[in-house]
């Protein structure tokens, strides 16, 4: 029997210390799905501190907060859990996911009851609206970071920040909505929570099985058929995700075109009233209902045919059966002062 050459031995090698890196890898994911009081309390100061930031309307403050937030190891446990099949794991992962989840949305609720009297700013309300797009970016960060994980060359620390980013903000935001009895708000809040943790967890599985765990471990529950079906429930629930995102998304995008639209119709129309200026434009929605709140800064008082003339300007919003929208009208006095 001939020896093997010397690249089928380098072959072996690499293979020999791949397999070496992903269950180092595998180790640590396990290591990082562990409950333990330590990871606890820094959740609890990162709640703290992006609660904080949010009420503030201040970035970097948040930006501190992802910084150590521990809410992905636990979701890298539950994607190494269902790409190997291992359902002590998944457990386990699942049930330390669910009490961070919990201590982060009652730190928050509870934090926003006590300042309950501060105006919510744009760094609150930003997260309130997911769309398609948000899927997109969760997908790409659970690729990310599962590759980093099992990659020689790469550090999942820096990735680990990114998806911190998407996991922290958006549900002490949706627990500051709670607080504030804005319901609807704060299910958008945590659908986007929801979104980018699913998004996560199923691309990071996905990679997890495809670029190692299958290779080398080739037991029969490592097959794709079985892949697949452990990922049943994470997939039936992007795809369930990505149709409502896509769908709010488009009616989010329709309503920017048509107010854009009316702004620039508006705006035409006022240049027939000397100095009125237009200030804003905002589209509001009751079922088949809609009107258009224009705040005019003016110098003048805008009678009800003045308010008719306008109207004539503005198109019927498609969605709606009505012929054309209602139009209200906000003024911002101006008093004229002269020195002679």
């Amino acid at each position: 029997m001939a020896p093997p050459d010397q690249s089928t031995l380098s072959d072996m090698f690499e293979n020999q210390k791949a397999e070496w890196r992903y269950k180092k890898a595998a180790e640590e994911i396990r290591k990082e799905a562990h409950f333990s009081i330590e990871k606890m309390v820094m959740n609890l100061f990162a709640t703290v501190i992006a609660t904080y930031g949010l009420l503030a309307n201040n970035v970097p403050t948040i930006i501190g907060a992802m910084l150590i937030s521990m809410l992905l190891g636990p979701i890298t446990g539950i994607a190494l859990a269902l790409a190997e099949g291992d359902y002590g794991l998944l457990k386990k992962a699942l049930l330390i996911e669910f009490f961070g989840v919990l201590l982060v949305f009652i730190t928050a609720f509870v934090i926003a009851k006590i300042h309950h009297e501060v105006l919510l700013g744009d760094q609150v309300m930003n997260r309130t609206h997911p769309s398609i797009f948000d899927l997109a970016v969760a997908l790409t960060c659970g690729t990310a970071v599962s590759f980093a994980l099992v990659s020689k060359k790469l550090s999942a620390g820096i990735i680990g920040v990114a998806i911190s980013v998407s996991l922290t903000p958006p549900l002490a935001a949706s627990g500051i909505l709670l607080a504030h009895g804005q319901y609807g708000s704060a299910f958008g809040a945590f659908l986007l929570f929801f979104t980018n943790l699913v998004g996560i967890e199923f691309s990071a599985s996905a990679v997890f099985w495809f670029v190692g765990y299958q290779r080398f471990f080739r037991r029969e529950n490592q097959k794709l058929i079985w892949f697949l079906v452990r990922n049943t429930t994470s997939f039936i629930t992007i795809v369930f995700l990505a149709i409502i995102l896509t769908i709010a998304f488009r009616h989010s995008l329709d309503k920017q075109i048509y107010e854009n639209t009316v702004q620039k119709k508006l705006a035409l129309e006022l240049r027939k009233f000397k100095h009125s200026q237009l200030v804003s434009v905002e589209i509001k929605k009751r079922g088949n209902y809609t009107w258009v709140v224009a705040t005019i800064r003016t110098n003048k008082h805008f009678t009800h045919d003045d308010t008719i003339a306008l109207a004539k300007g503005i198109p019927k919003y498609r969605t709606t059966s009505q012929s054309s929208p209602e139009l209200e009208i906000r003024e911002i006095p101006i008093k004229e002062f002269y020195t002679n």
